[in-house]
């Protein structure tokens, strides 16, 4: 009876942290049907829809098309790739990073992770504020505290765990399809829209390396986190077809729909395409569902960020998933109010960059090397090989050379394999 009373009270405190330290659970895994709801939910963002906006006012529709193909190829290939680690380990994007920066390196990618989390949740929530107080005449609240209810609102699912995500993003996909069907329609029931996409021509030479980056760029972090919903996957089936069919096709969807409103209505912001279409206040409930089930997913991952950080503390296991979702809500309203984000937006771009070379990162370590460096403190030559890979990225989008990301990735696996070799055998021969 105490053996059963000790495997129920660890199964609650595994589950009360979201399994952040230890593999998920059999008991614990989710059906396909949940899995691909919440994956594409993940996918179900804003951004995407002004992403694709962005790019096809720079761009004729072809070639607009051909990038976002290739940038989101590639984002299919590091959620796949990435979610047969996860599914192998059943841990999180940044327990997986211990075996490839050590214990104390890894909280390098833990504070980048969480810190563009706080960013983009407090940026999201003073935007989509803006966007209410345009749409509604007479709205009785600043764009401040409308901001601060939005974020959390947003928290309310994503402080419930995964299951949290699940009910939001069977309310955020659909609201996505319907808003990209009204403003296909919107553009196909006018032939003067659709001629304007057909004979588009944009001002000045965006390429197609320029474009890919930004395709690549907006989603990539969604792309690595996936991990943090992958680990739950029953089979490897389940997580192949999700990974596929949000990564690539519902992406692109949503990624076109874009172009499309853009180059049709010749505004190169998502918002007032769709005013010129005359669908803002559709695109605004919309779009609501669509940010929130982006947001809960950017704060789970967060917390799980965050409960790595506090694994090196005698706190390990004892401050609950719902608890770190608040603070960081918290923090993310603190800085949009406060004008803070401004500041920390610039850092997080600059650390952008490092993202893009962590898939490279992850197969080259759990496929290839096989360090096991998440039983020492510091992996510097792990670290030496991200940086590296960073900085090339960094250097193939200043100069338009290729597809930076890609280069990026390839580069860190080429980095972190010579690394491993070399210092590897070192200390085992010592």
């Amino acid at each position: 009876m105490s053996d059963k009373n000790t495997i129920s009270n660890s199964e609650q405190i595994m589950s009360k942290t979201e399994y952040a330290f230890e593999a998920v659970l059999d008991s614990a895994k989710k059906s396909a049907v949940s899995l691909i709801a919440v994956l594409a939910g993940y996918l179900i963002a804003m951004s995407n829809f002004v992403t694709g906006a962005a790019i096809g006012s720079k761009m004729v529709f072809m070639d607009s098309l051909k990038a976002l193909i290739a940038s989101d190829i590639f984002l299919v290939a590091i959620c796949l790739s990435c979610g047969m680690i996860a599914f192998k380990f059943g841990v999180t994007t940044t327990v997986i990073a211990r075996k490839v920066f050590g214990q104390k390196g890894s909280l390098i990618l833990s504070v980048i992770l969480a810190l563009s989390v706080v960013c983009w949740l407090g940026t999201n929530g003073d935007t989509f504020a803006k966007m209410i107080l345009h749409a509604v005449p007479g709205w009785p609240l600043a764009v401040g505290i409308t901001a601060v209810i939005l974020i959390f609102l947003w928290l309310q699912s994503s402080a419930r765990g995964y299951k949290g995500l699940e009910i939001v993003s069977f309310l955020g996909v659909p609201a996505a399809v319907i808003l990209s069907a009204w403003v296909i329609f919107s553009v196909l029931s006018n032939p003067e829209n659709l001629e304007n996409v057909v004979k588009f021509m944009p001002d000045g030479d965006y390429t197609f390396a320029q474009a890919t980056t930004a395709g690549v760029g907006s989603w990539i972090f969604g792309a690595i986190s996936s991990m943090d919903v992958i680990r739950f996957a029953k089979k490897k089936s389940h997580f192949l077809v999700g990974g596929f069919i949000s990564f690539f096709f519902c992406l692109l969807v949503l990624q076109l729909t874009g172009v499309v409103c853009a180059q049709a209505t010749g505004q190169t912001d998502f918002v007032s395409a769709t005013a010129a279409l005359g669908i803002a206040v559709p695109t605004l409930v919309c779009s609501f569902f669509a940010l929130w089930t982006t947001q809960d997913n950017n704060i789970y991952s967060a917390t799980m960020s965050i409960q790595n950080i506090i694994a090196e503390t005698p706190l390990k296991g004892k401050i609950k998933h719902v608890h770190i979702a608040y603070g960081l809500a918290i923090l993310a309203a603190l800085f949009s109010i406060t004008g803070a984000l401004n500041f920390v937006l610039v850092f997080v771009s600059v650390l952008s960059v490092l993202l893009a070379p962590m898939p490279g990162l992850y197969l080259a370590e759990v496929y290839v090397v096989k360090s096991n460096s998440e039983k020492r403190k510091w992996n510097l030559w792990g670290l030496a090989a991200w940086f590296i890979a960073g900085f090339l990225g960094w250097y193939c989008n200043a100069h338009s050379i290729l597809i930076p990301p890609i280069i990026s990735g390839v580069a860190a696996f080429a980095a972190y394999i010579v690394f491993g070799k070399i210092f590897v055998k070192n200390q085992a021969e010592a």
